[in-house]
C-alpha cells in the first residue's frame, strides 16, 4: 500500500526540474503571441484569400465572425491580478473568437494595445461572440463588463443568472425610447444589456434607438423567458457570471482551501478514508452555496468513471490471458542488458508511450500488472534493488507524464484552443519535457529506490 505522501520525495524534485525546464525552454520552443495589434492583423490578413476588388458604389460584406460578434467594453478593476501584465503576456489575444479592438486609459486610446501593461481603470474594447465573452469573464478575474454597477444592482444571486441572446420583437416597448432612458425598466425585468449587435453585423451599445430585429446580449435570471419584449431568447452555455470580488466570495474560497487541507490531513493521518472526507467536503460546499446541487451532480464526469471502470477490466484481462506477463518479459529482456537502470527506462518508456494515446488512469491500471510481473522476475536475480513499490511509483509517475500529444490528458485538450497550439507544438515542447523527466525519474528511482 502507498500512503498519501509516498510520492512526495520523488514528485517534489521532479516538479522543480519540470518547472525549470519550462521556464528555460518555453520562450524558444513554444509559439509566442504577437507583440502588437498591427502585426497580428497583418498575419491574419496574409493568410486569407482576398476577394475581387470592390467598385466605388459597393460596400464590403461583413465577415461571418463579425455577423455573430458583439463589441463590448471591459473595465480593469482594482482587484484584478493581471494589473502590470500586458494583454500579450496574459494570452488574451490568443483566445478563440476574441479580437482586441482598443485599449483606453483616462479616455485616451493607447497605440500599442497588446504590449502595454494594464492599470486600474483601463477600458478594453473587444469584439467577441457570446461564448467567448462568457469564457473571457471566467478566465480573467477583475476584468468586468463596463456595466458592472448595473450588474451589482441585480443582487447577489449570481449563480442563478446567465447570459442570453435575445431578439427584439416588433411590438417591444424597448423600441419606444433610447436604452439609456430605459435602464430602470430593464433592471425591474431582472436583466442588464451587455452589448448589442445588428443582424447585418456587430456593433456597440448605442445611445439612440434600437430597432426591431436587433440582437441583445443580456445577463438575466431565467424568468426572462416569460417576458413579451423579446421575440427569441437563446441561453448561452456555461455563461454564469464569476462569483468573485465580494466578502462572501472570499469566505467561500477560504472554506474550500481549509476544507481541502483538512481532507489531506484526515487521509494522511488515517482519520477518514479519502472518499468519505471528499464527500463530506462536497456537502459542506453545497450547504455554503459554493455550488448548487445540480452543479455538483453535473460536475461528475461519467466518461471518466466509465474509463476507470473499464480499465480495471482490461487490466484483469491482461493478467488472466498472460498478455501482461508477455509484455513484462519483453520490457525486461530489452532493459536487462543495461542493468536495473535499463529496466526502469524501458518500463518508463512503455508507460509514457501508452499514456500519450489513452488516459493516464487507464494506463496506470493497465501497467501495474506488468510492473508486478517484472518485480517477480527480478526477485530471483542478484544485486537487484528494484522492488514492487519502486516499480509501481515508476508507473504512476510515467503514466502522468502525458506531454507529447494533446490526446494524453484532458488538461492538454483544454489549453489547445486557449493557447492556439498545434500538434507539433506538443511534440516539440512536450516531447523534450518527456525526455527530461524520463532521465530524471529513472535516475532518481535508481539512486534512491523505495525500501
Amino acid at each position: 500500500e502507498l500512503g498519501l505522501f509516498a510520492l512526495t520525495p520523488y514528485s517534489l524534485p521532479l516538479n522543480f526540474i519540470g518547472v525549470g525546464f519550462m521556464l528555460l525552454a518555453a520562450p524558444r520552443l513554444l509559439p509566442q503571441p504577437q507583440t502588437s495589434q498591427k502585426s497580428s492583423n497583418h498575419r491574419a490578413e496574409s493568410d486569407l484569400i482576398l476577394p475581387p476588388p470592390l467598385t466605388a458604389d459597393e460596400e464590403p460584406p461583413p465577415s461571418t465572425t463579425a455577423l455573430r460578434s458583439y463589441h463590448i467594453l471591459f473595465v480593469v478593476r482594482r482587484r484584478c491580478p493581471s494589473i502590470g501584465s500586458s494583454l500579450a503576456q496574459l494570452g488574451l489575444a490568443r483566445l478563440p473568437g476574441v479580437q482586441v479592438l482598443e485599449l483606453k486609459r483616462d479616455g485616451k486610446a493607447i497605440p500599442e494595445t497588446l504590449c502595454t501593461p494594464l492599470q486600474h481603470g483601463d477600458v478594453l474594447k473587444v469584439m467577441a461572440n457570446a461564448t467567448s465573452i462568457a469564457q473571457l469573464r471566467r478566465s480573467y478575474d477583475g476584468l468586468e463588463p463596463a456595466v458592472h454597477r448595473d450588474l451589482d444592482i441585480l443582487g447577489g444571486r449570481r449563480r442563478h443568472r446567465r447570459l442570453f441572446e435575445v431578439v427584439l420583437g416588433a411590438n417591444s416597448k424597448l423600441l419606444k425610447a433610447p436604452l439609456v432612458e430605459q435602464k430602470q425598466r430593464l433592471l425591474q425585468m431582472g436583466c442588464v444589456i451587455l452589448a448589442v449587435r445588428h443582424p447585418d453585423g456587430g456593433g456597440a451599445i448605442p445611445s439612440g434607438h434600437i430597432t426591431a430585429g436587433d440582437i441583445l446580449l443580456v445577463e438575466a435570471f431565467p424568468g426572462i423567458d416569460g417576458t413579451a419584449e423579446f421575440a427569441v431568447i437563446a441561453p448561452v452555455d456555461a455563461s454564469k457570471p464569476p462569483r468573485s470580488g465580494r466578502q462572501q466570495d472570499r469566505m467561500r474560497g477560504l472554506l474550500c482551501l481549509v476544507g481541502f487541507i483538512v481532507v489531506i490531513l484526515c487521509n494522511g493521518f488515517s482519520i477518514l478514508p479519502l472518499a468519505t472526507a471528499v464527500l463530506v467536503l462536497d456537502f459542506l460546499c453545497c450547504f455554503a452555496k459554493v455550488l448548487g446541487r445540480r452543479e455538483a451532480l453535473q460536475s461528475v464526469n461519467g466518461g471518466v468513471i466509465m474509463t476507470i471502470a473499464s480499465s480495471f477490466g482490461i487490466s484483469a484481462a491482461l493478467t488472466q490471458t498472460g498478455a501482461a506477463h508477455a509484455l513484462a518479459d519483453a520490457l525486461l529482456s530489452a532493459g536487462l542488458g543495461f542493468g536495473p537502470l535499463g529496466v526502469l527506462i524501458t518500463l518508463y518508456t512503455g508507460t509514457a508511450l501508452l499514456t500519450n494515446i489513452i488516459s493516464n488512469t487507464a494506463t496506470c491500471v493497465m501497467m501495474i500488472p506488468v510492473a508486478a510481473h517484472i518485480s517477480e522476475e527480478l526477485q530471483g536475480m542478484e544485486n537487484s534493488e528494484l522492488n514492487l513499490k519502486t516499480l509501481i511509483i515508476m508507473v504512476i509517475l510515467a503514466s502522468n507524464a502525458a506531454f507529447a500529444t494533446p490526446l494524453g490528458s484532458p488538461c492538454n485538450l483544454l489549453v489547445v484552443d486557449a493557447g492556439d497550439y498545434e500538434f507539433r507544438d506538443f511534440l516539440r515542447f512536450g516531447g523534450m519535457l518527456q525526455l527530461v523527466l524520463l532521465v530524471s525519474t529513472c535516475t532518481l528511482l535508481y539512486a534512491c529506490p523505495c525500501t
